[in-house]
């Protein structure tokens, strides 16, 4: 193998052979020679390397003899550009330092005189540089400018046709302001820093004409105007045409050009014209390099052009706003001084809206469905946005213990008997009964089961959603026929292990179970699925009676009743008859079925509650409705 050593290191070259026999090894030895002679042309490498070392050291010693190193090259160029301008009628060197400076080496005032000093051998020191900026902006500006615009014109033929006018903004790393630099809004998101607004005047191909500096907080729309007027005034301006963005170009800057009689061509923005104009500018056919005409006003016309250039740049940097504000957002927050004001945000803003309009009236465990590891927000934001917490994204519930799920069927049959029982008094039931519970156990359970204590109430707590809450409309109510009232309810059904909630819709003239159904979860989405399939199997009623549980006093359950053109009725706050119809129900099925019929499973008790219901509906008299079985009432009114 051979090998070559540089800086060091061995860098290898070619492999020759491999052997253990001694003859030929030595023969691989002369072929390597051999092949070494042939790539350094004959030469030996041992002297070469010594002739390399001489050498190094020779530049070494010539390049510490030098003192300084003069770049004249940028001089033999730059030099005759700023005397063709006209630049050295002013006849001072420390400008033509700066400016050839400035192009070379653009940086701070203190490192433009080390580099003055180091490249050029000039003497200007900072102080001196302080002083010519001064005497530049007192004595020589107007001089500077006529020999500016003198050139351009010369260069442009003679006459400047096109002026363009734009305005940027400088910042400074202070938290004071002064009477130039000054808060104010900002483009880049920077609206902490003081900052000054730059106008600058140029003519086609970007020759500069003329600038102004104004306050940070000043509206750049009113910068354009003055800078105009006093060029125009100053140089005698004649038949020219000023452009500027449609940011600049506000209804006032519009009118006084008019009044002045400057032609002009400003950008415009589509959402800015009226609705006839936007619907003819969508109308337009996207074709490459073509414009149409629009005739606005007597002196105003509408150019429309399009550009697949134009378009890709456009679609690529919206995307790439919004893949910026993806990433701000994965970080867990975002500033403003991070939302530009492109409208890529508008991305964000429609996300939201989706996932609140995906979200109305869901359940917990159905938000959480909504949140999705593929989606451009993290998880946490999305949580965030929904609501919930993001833990329970990874919480496995706990099933209840076997003595709890006892607590809760006693605690139930308790409530059917008494329903005026609250926690303590359910407590002293449970601890005669032999369970040793606490009060906060109880209120637990109690609260899961959905077992309240019914009595008249202070109402001394805030409601919740408010807007979603209407008045009870049965007091005094004469309930004649049937569809004139429901009443739809939820409750607790324990099972021999586990327990369902149970909901149904009964119709308050004849008692007829009109719908129900069983789930799992306590959910806007199920009572609305039970609702809707009453609807369709009875017709709409004329008032729906509930009470002011969160899953009817949610946009969900709200907005399907009044699509329906169904009046909304709700109990008040701790009236224990004001749906007395549903929960009497609730009493006959618990001790007629469900506690002399423990069931082992959600499919049995399903198929038990069928049948009792429509026992309940088709064979059981009921002595409100003068021994009459429901069906035949509901029945016999709708014939």
């Amino acid at each position: 193998m051979i090998v070559e050593k540089r800086n060091g290191k061995s860098h290898y070259l070619k492999t020759i052979g491999v052997s253990s026999d001694p003859v030929e090894v030595d023969n691989l030895y002369l072929q390597g020679k051999r092949w070494i002679v042939e790539q350094t042309s004959g030469r030996d490498m041992f002297l070469e390397q010594i002739r390399q070392e001489e050498e190094k050291l020779a530049v070494e010693g010539l390049l510490n003899k030098i003192e300084h190193i003069l770049i004249n090259g940028t001089q033999l160029i730059l030099n005759p550009v700023y005397q063709n301008i006209g630049f050295d009628k002013i006849n001072d060197d420390v400008l033509k330092h700066l400016v050839v400076s400035r192009i070379c080496q653009p940086q701070s005032k203190v490192a433009t005189s080390d580099y003055l000093k180091s490249y050029f051998d000039e003497d200007v020191d900072l102080n001196k540089i302080y002083r010519y900026l001064d005497k530049l902006s007192d004595t020589q500006k107007d001089k500077i400018q006529e020999i500016s615009v003198n050139h351009t014109r010369k260069v442009l033929g003679g006459s400047i046709g096109v002026v363009f006018y734009d305005v940027t903004t400088l910042y400074f790393e202070t938290d004071e302001d002064d009477e130039l630099r000054k808060k104010g809004w900002s483009k880049d998101g920077k609206h902490s820093q003081p900052q000054v607004v730059l106008g600058l005047l140029v003519s086609k191909g970007g020759y500069p004409l003329a600038y102004s500096i104004h306050e940070g907080n000043k509206y750049e729309g009113h910068t354009m105007l003055p800078v105009v007027r006093d060029f125009v005034s100053k140089f005698n301006l004649e038949d020219f045409i000023v452009v500027a963005d449609s940011g600049l170009m506000n209804a006032e800057n519009i009118k006084e050009l008019e009044k002045n009689n400057y032609k002009y061509i400003i950008g415009a923005r589509i959402k800015s014209e009226n609705q006839v104009v936007r619907e003819w500018i969508l109308s337009q056919d996207k074709v490459e390099g073509s414009f149409y005409d629009y005739q606005k006003t007597e002196q105003q016309r509408l150019i429309l052009g399009y550009t697949e250039q134009r378009a890709r740049k456009d679609a690529n940097n919206r995307e790439k706003g919004i893949k910026r504000l993806e990433k701000e957002y994965k970080s867990g927050s975002i500033t403003k001084d991070k939302i530009n004001k492109r409208g890529y945000n508008k991305f964000f803003a429609a996300r939201l809206a989706k996932k609140k309009i995906e979200a109305i009236g869901l359940g917990v465990a159905s938000l959480r469905e909504l949140v999705s590891k593929e989606d451009a927000l993290s998880l946490g934001t999305q949580c965030r946005l929904l609501n919930i917490s993001k833990s329970g994204l990874y919480y496995t519930p706990v099933e209840e213990s076997a003595e709890n799920l006892e607590i809760m069927k006693e605690m139930d049959k308790r409530h059917v008997d008494q329903p005026t029982h609250g926690v303590l008094q359910m407590q002293d039931y449970l601890l005669a009964l032999g369970y040793l519970v606490n009060y906060k156990r109880v209120r637990r359970l109690m609260r899961k089961a959905r077992i309240h204590a019914r009595y008249p109430k202070r109402n001394l707590s805030k409601v919740g959603m408010a807007k979603y809450i209407h008045p009870y409309l049965l007091r005094g109510l004469a309930v004649e026929r049937p569809g004139q009232v429901w009443s739809i309810d939820i409750t607790y059904i324990p099972m021999s292990s586990g327990f369902m909630y149970l909901t149904a819709i009964i119709d308050v003239h004849s008692r007829y179970i009109v719908g129900w159904g069983l789930h799992n979860t306590l959910q806007a989405e199920n009572v609305r699925e039970v609702l809707l399939q009453a609807i369709g199997r009875h017709g709409t009623p004329e008032i729906v009676n509930s009470d002011q549980g969160s899953q009817f006093t949610c946009p969900l359950w709200i907005e399907t009743l009044k699509s329906n053109g169904i009046r909304i009725s709700m109990d008040g706050r701790g009236r224990a008859l004001d749906n007395i119809f549903i929960e009497r129900f609730w009493r006959t099925l618990k001790q007629d079925y469900v506690y002399l019929h423990p069931c082992d499973d959600g499919l049995e008790l399903y198929n038990g509650i069928k049948e009792f219901i429509r026992f309940y509906n088709e064979e059981k008299c009921h002595q409100g409705i003068g021994r009459q079985t429901p069906i035949s009432l509901f029945l016999k009114s709708c014939g």
